[in-house]
């Protein structure tokens, strides 16, 4: 499943969705989160970066 889709079933489950959370349909607003968190993960050595997709949150791995 493509990011944009995973982002899109998680959010259309989430039971407290405001608008700051829509980051598929405001446009470039995914794309800025992304590069945002690119650049505090290069400059912070202890940031990791979690792969959680098809993954339910009492299932997603440990970082």
């Amino acid at each position: 499943m493509e990011a944009g889709a995973t982002l899109r079933d998680r959010m259309a489950g989430k039971q407290d969705y405001n608008q700051d959370d829509d980051m598929v349909n405001v446009p470039g607003r995914l794309t800025r989160l992304r590069t945002n968190f690119g650049k505090i993960a290069a400059a912070d050595p202890t940031g990791v970066i979690i792969d959680t997709d098809d993954n339910t949150a009492p299932n997603s791995p440990a970082p």
